[in-house]
């Protein structure tokens, strides 16, 4: 893309720009904004006190009790964040179907891929800024040394990136049907599955195989791990799975004293090697698969909205359409015996019809 296009789509972005200026207007966005703190300050104040009771009794303060308040509220921030982000993202292009501004838009200069592009950014700016108005409350582990500053960026950084994953199936179900409330819906059932049905159905499937491989080995009593290690790769798709890697990346210890290091204290490919790079490049390998989903459905979404998609098989059905109505027939040609009946007279038969009545004359 040259960069005449890159700035036309980033920065004159008319839908980008509509969207931000009335999204920054409308109360509910003030209400959730402060309703998204509240509750993550209620939960650091709870953290804090409880320290700060430990410190008045003499006690040292444990680095443990840090990592879990930032766990807890990361944790909660991403649950508040996934939950409400369908519901923003599903009326994108199905609310402007519904108030019949959609055919304005795609009348204007700009392309289907520049409008969907406007809807997608201007979610994720303002899901932005709720992980950036939280940086406050998360940074209250630099006051006992728990965590530095570009550790905690990045991490808000992921979890920005996580958020406009979610919010682009939002949006393409939002492009691809015609009403608000069933792209919701759908985006709903999508999260779900990413969330819980790719843990359960990778989690099951390991369970089965090792059941399966503990039963068969049990007469000869040997102890062997299954090669099934390789189903944790389908969870690269959950968002989940992603902040808890980022987090074991960050933190390094969880609450029990354990080391915690993300996606490597739960997946051992001990069959290949102790330092697979899928498993320790899990974050950046995740968001690169991640990425490429986003992008992908964009362009979808901008086909769905795409006025000249199928334009000949349309053109087709309306000229068959037009015809019928005004009773004319399609000129189709018709095999078999019909094309025979309408063939034409001969021309001896012709000549001789003319000439009966000149020559009873």
């Amino acid at each position: 893309m040259s960069s005449s296009k890159t700035k036309n789509l980033f920065a004159k972005n008319a839908v980008l720009f509509k969207d931000m200026s009335i999204d920054i207007k409308r109360p509910k966005i003030m209400i959730l904004m402060l309703v998204f703190n509240m509750i993550l300050f209620m939960i650091a104040a709870g953290f804090m006190i409880f320290i700060a009771s430990q410190g008045m009794q003499g006690q040292a303060i444990d680095y443990r009790t840090l990592a879990t308040m930032l766990i807890v509220l990361v944790c909660v921030e991403a649950g508040i964040l996934f939950l409400v982000t369908p519901a923003l993202t599903g009326h994108s292009v199905a609310g402007e179907r519904e108030r019949q501004t959609l055919d304005v838009l795609l009348t204007t200069r700009m392309t289907p891929f520049e409008i969907v592009m406007g809807k997608f950014l201007s979610n994720t700016i303002m899901s932005a800024l709720l992980v950036l108005s939280s940086f406050p409350i998360l940074a209250l582990v630099f006051i006992y040394g728990g965590m530095n500053f570009f550790q905690l960026l990045g991490l808000l950084l992921v979890l920005i990136f996580e958020v406009a994953y979610v919010s682009v199936f939002g949006i393409f179900f939002s492009s691809s049907l015609k009403r608000t409330a069933p792209s919701i819906v759908l985006s709903y059932v999508v999260l779900g599955f990413l969330l819980f049905g790719t843990l359960t159905f990778t989690f099951l499937v390991y369970a089965l195989v090792e059941a399966s491989h503990t039963f068969s080995t049990l007469s000869s009593q040997v102890a062997n791990t299954p090669h099934i290690d390789w189903i944790f790769l389908f969870l690269y798709v959950n968002p989940g799975v992603t902040i808890f890697d980022c987090i074991g990346l960050f933190i390094g210890v969880d609450p029990g004293d354990v080391a915690f290091k993300g996606m490597r204290s739960v997946v051992d490919l001990n069959y290949i090697t102790g330092n697979n790079f899928l498993v320790v490049f899990w974050t950046p390998i995740s968001m690169l698969i991640q990425a490429a989903i986003t992008f992908g459905l964009l362009k979808l979404s901008a086909h769905n909205l795409s006025p000249v998609k199928n334009t000949k098989r349309r053109e087709k059905a309306y000229q068959l359409s037009t015809m019928k109505n005004i009773g004319v027939q399609p000129d189709v040609p018709i095999p078999g015996p019909a094309v025979q009946s309408q063939a034409p007279v001969p021309p001896v038969q012709a000549v001789q019809s003319q000439d009966m009545p000149g020559g009873q004359m």
